[in-house]
């Protein structure tokens, strides 16, 4: 550490000097001191600290950071990504006294001053959600108890080289308690050599979903007014969730009775006017019709646009197929969502990365197809599948969350 410290001193006045001619860097530098700069006087220490990267890892650990929460510990919040500020500033705000937060120092690190990580995490229990491996994060649980949750090697494993396994084993025995995203996460482990003590397996992720599915606010004038909107249509209902208009190939040749049998319904993932009018333009190519932009006035029709964000995890439990976007780009979105929803859910074959797909093959595989080009309309075809071992997982969620949550934080 001592070696990889004096390197981040050497490079300190390049990366300040870079800032001056480049303008992502720049600007990531500014965020840093701004955000550290506000957090840096904070009276007492605290109970525990958090580290995740982007929004969806922050998702991953939110329900032990609320458990934290409402049994009064004082928390810390460490994030790398600027895209999860918002939200992580959103905690504190709701939790004044009890929360502080601190943007990791990437651009403008240095291994002194109050806004170093080791130095300004002063709880005794370390919680680290997935990978965020930064030796400085490493580095700082070395003297805590050092705590892994949805861990995961996906990442890792398609170019598994001798050094980044040395680097791994090294990494994954810093912890005191590692807790992998699945079963298969944990086996990817024992594949590397990497043996530990204090090892389970156990994702908080379906938690969340299944909150939200099953405390669906009913006063929800917007997502009432779609149901029954759907519910007036007898046809079968298919969602495209987090669309791109790029990713259309799937589609095309619809058989000609198609929309006697379906109903379509699209919410892209970019909801602003250019994406919106992408997508019209392509699915109305396709299909040949005209594409409908849903308002609570009018109603769905055979093809809807919902540009509304903060519902699709929601919806899907309206829908008899969910296709989720980004498995024909570099990576599926999430597929838990609509699989807990009792939806048959449909994707593009890049899977790889996916910890929720591992998920989805151990509760019940017959749910998931994976697309290739133009086997969209025959898995239309196909019977429908019972919910009986979905339902089972869900009955089980609770305690499970309950138990782990436990063995995490006690």
């Amino acid at each position: 550490m001592i070696f990889y410290y004096l390197l981040r001193i050497i490079l300190y006045p390049v990366i300040c000097i870079l800032c001056v001619f480049n303008k992502k860097l720049r600007e990531r530098y500014v965020f840093e001191r701004f955000v550290n700069n506000s957090n840096i006087i904070s009276p007492g220490a605290f109970d525990v600290a958090f580290e995740f990267s982007s929004e969806g890892e922050l998702e991953l650990a939110k329900p032990v950071i609320q458990h934290a929460l409402d049994r009064g510990d004082k928390v810390e919040l460490i994030f790398s990504s600027d895209s999860v500020y918002k939200a992580a500033l959103g905690i504190q705000k709701k939790y004044p006294n009890q929360v502080r937060i601190l943007c990791l120092p990437i651009v403008s690190f240095t291994p002194f001053g109050s806004s170093f990580i080791k130095n300004w995490v002063t709880a005794k229990r370390f919680i680290l959600t997935r990978y965020d491996f930064f030796p400085e994060i490493i580095d700082c649980g070395s003297d805590k108890e050092f705590i892994l949750i949805s861990g995961s090697l996906k990442k890792f494993m398609s170019n598994p080289k001798k050094i980044k396994q040395l680097y791994l084993r090294w990494v994954y025995k810093s912890f005191d308690k590692i807790l992998m995203a699945t079963d298969i996460e944990k086996e990817n482990l024992n594949s590397l050599g990497i043996e530990h003590k204090d090892i389970q397996s156990f994702d908080f992720r379906p938690f969340q979903i299944l909150s939200r599915i099953n405390n669906i606010d009913t006063d929800n004038s917007l997502l009432s007014s779609i149901f029954i909107s759907l519910k007036k249509d007898k046809r079968k209902k298919i969602i495209l969730g987090s669309f791109w208009a790029d990713e259309v190939e799937f589609l095309k040749n619809p058989p000609a009775d198609f929309f006697d049998r379906f109903q379509l319904v699209l919410v892209p993932h970019k909801l602003d006017a250019y994406n919106i009018e992408a997508c019209k333009s392509v699915l109305s190519d396709i299909f040949s019709r005209e594409v409908s932009v849903y308002s609570k006035s009018g109603s769905i029709t055979d093809i809807t646009i919902l540009d509304y964000k903060g519902i699709l995890c929601e919806l899907y439990q309206f829908f008899d197929y969910s296709y989720v976007a980004g498995g024909f780009r570099s990576s599926v979105h999430s597929l838990l969502e609509p699989f807990l929803s009792n939806s048959k859910v449909l994707c593009g074959p890049s899977i790889s990365k996916s910890t929720e797909y591992d998920m989805i093959l151990e509760i019940d595989k017959r749910k998931i197809s994976i697309l290739e080009t133009l086997s969209f309309y025959d898995e239309l075809t196909k019977g429908e599948v019972d919910c009986e071992k979905v339902d089972h997982y869900k009955s089980t969620v609770d305690t499970d969350h309950k138990k782990y949550i436990s063995w995490v934080l006690n």
